[in-house]
């Protein structure tokens, strides 16, 4: 494994400053009940959506496997048990 540089103080400044700006904003959130529920509401749109993508990616991840010749036996009977199950 590469080491990486330590980051200069400027950098590790930049950061902070950053990390500042991006706390103070979520407590501005935090404190404001419609802009939090707001937030939450958006946040299980965006949770389905990301396990909607996951569930695809990983039918394409066994699809890929199998074309591939390296598909796990489950994979086999998976596909096995949604044709003839």
């Amino acid at each position: 494994m590469a080491d990486q540089a330590k980051p200069s103080k400027e950098e590790e400044k930049w950061k902070a400053e950053d990390d500042a700006r991006t706390l103070a904003g979520a407590m501005a959130i935090l404190d404001d009940p419609e802009r939090l529920k707001k937030a939450k509401k958006a946040a299980k749109k965006l949770l389905e959506q990301e396990e909607e993508w996951a569930e695809e990616a990983e039918q394409k991840r066994k699809a890929m496997a199998r074309l591939a010749g390296k598909g796990k036996m489950s994979d086999y009977s998976d596909k096995f048990n949604e044709i003839y199950g």
